[in-house]
């Protein structure tokens, strides 16, 4: 599940007023939850289309995590009483398989039918080289190293080229 939220704060026009739900913050005393902030669902989990228009503020993800991972409980007494008064983001969840025709699909990589020259060590400290130019000739190295079919997909020519490997693709 990825979550979504744009907290502006102030910075739209909206014609519903705040939920009123009390609450004490920094020795002050707030009537309302605020403005509303709006939120993407983004799961196989999630319908397509799905609205959830139940009062929600953003406690509602700590309590998700809670009732996820611990067992159902409470995030913490303040979360609490504050979701007391709120809905629930698991209710936008159906909890079934997910839906795999909703799902993107992930395409195979190419097969990779010849890779050639040696992979060449890096900079390991040549004269003159930043700090930034050696942090990314060590990851462009670690990525040919580890992951050899990462550098023969389309678009990855120049790493390929930089990293002295040449890369045929079917």
């Amino acid at each position: 599940l990825m979550i979504v939220t744009y907290d502006e704060h102030g910075g739209f026009f909206d014609h519903v007023p705040p939920p009123p739900i009390p609450t004490v913050a920094g020795g002050h005393r707030f009537d309302t939850a605020g403005i509303r902030v709006p939120a993407f669902l983004i799961s196989p989990h999630v319908k397509p289309g799905t609205v959830v228009s139940d009062i929600l503020d953003h406690t509602s993800i700590l309590q998700l995590l809670a009732e996820r991972f611990d067992g159902g409980n409470d995030y913490s007494p303040a979360v609490a009483a504050r979701n007391a008064k709120l809905g629930r983001i698991a209710k936008a969840l159906d909890n079934a398989e997910p839906h795999a025709d909703w799902a993107p699909q992930l395409l195979a990589p190419p097969p990779l039918i010849v890779a050639s020259g040696p992979i060449r060590s890096g900079l390991g400290g040549s004269a003159g080289a930043s700090a930034n130019a050696e942090a990314f000739d060590a990851a462009a190295m670690k990525a040919a190293r580890d992951h050899p079919i990462l550098i023969s997909q389309p678009g990855w020519a120049k790493l390929a080229e930089y990293v002295g490997q040449t890369v045929f693709i079917a």
